[in-house]
């Protein structure tokens, strides 16, 4: 089971990636946030296999959010 974590402040994208990978056999969604701040919250504490993560959010971007999970050193994509 792959572990996945959507962050979009597009609420249709974000919601109609959540749809889509809900119904692959072997994708669970821990995480679905549409403020690249939540999505670094949650990101602290709880890893995932993947992110796909909006580059350009207010807030905390996809970057920031890539950064923080590269210097966990956790191995998410």
């Amino acid at each position: 089971m792959y572990t996945v974590v959507l962050a979009d402040d597009e609420h249709l994208i974000c919601d109609s990636m959540a749809q889509i990978l809900s119904s692959v056999p072997g994708i669970q969604i821990i995480g679905q946030f549409y403020t690249g701040h939540e999505a670094y919250e949650f990101l602290s504490g709880h890893p995932a296999d993947l992110c796909l993560l909006d580059i350009s959010m207010p807030g905390k971007s996809g970057l920031d959010i890539a950064e923080l999970l590269h210097r966990q050193n956790r191995g998410t994509q």
